[in-house]
């Protein structure tokens, strides 16, 4: 039992502040951004320019999976009402945002500033829980097109999976990345936890032809 605690405490701790991840992704999104001006005709840099405004993340799952406090804990800070108990607490789809600065960039050689400074947004949806078809969820990744669709899941609660196919497929239609989040990993034994990751795995196998 101890060394069980003790690996629980340790993975807990594997966090870094959410400033510093910001700062860490708009530095690597920088480069990427300058090495694409450098090697293409202007009208592409420009295009890749005023898509790294903003960026879009939908999270998603079955209700009470903890998908408010999961975007609590990227963004930082308490902005979706999270509590206890069976009755959900996000009971329509709302949108918290993030934002940064892309650094400037200046020669090493003259200490010249040639990229300046290049405010950014981060939007975060988050959706109320899953239980039935509901094409509210389905409307929002059509309209906002997410980067990322974060699907919630914890041990006992995996979402309607006629849904979570029709949801994937969207996703895979539109060239959208979608993510598995296991909240809850402590909330019941290791083959739930297992259990959660293999249905998951089972509905990509479907859609992405995956092995």
């Amino acid at each position: 039992m101890a060394s069980e605690n003790t690996v629980k405490k340790r993975d807990r701790n594997k966090t870094i502040a959410v400033t510093s991840a910001v700062a860490i992704g708009a530095n690597n999104l920088r480069r990427s951004q300058i090495e694409c001006t450098n090697n293409n005709p202007s009208f592409v840099a420009n295009y890749v320019e005023n898509k790294l405004q903003e960026f879009t993340f939908i999270v998603c799952g079955a209700p009470r999976t903890g998908k408010s406090t999961l975007i609590n804990a990227i963004i930082g800070k308490k902005l979706a009402e999270t509590g206890p108990g069976p009755v959900p607490i996000t009971q329509e789809s709302t949108c918290y945002e993030l934002k940064g600065t892309f650094p400037e960039i200046t020669d090493r050689q003259t200490n010249e500033r040639y990229v300046d400074a290049q405010p950014f947004r981060i939007n975060i949806w988050d959706t109320k829980g899953i239980k039935t078809w509901d094409s509210s969820i389905i409307d929002i990744v059509r309209q906002k097109n997410p980067m990322c669709v974060t699907l919630c899941a914890s041990p006992g609660s995996f979402a309607n999976d006629k849904f979570i196919r029709g949801l994937i497929s969207e996703c895979v239609n539109f060239n959208i990345f979608i993510a598995l989040v296991c909240t809850n990993p402590w909330n019941g034994s290791d083959d739930k936890r297992k259990a959660v990751m293999q249905d998951f795995h089972d509905l990509l196998k479907v859609s992405y032809r995956i092995r």
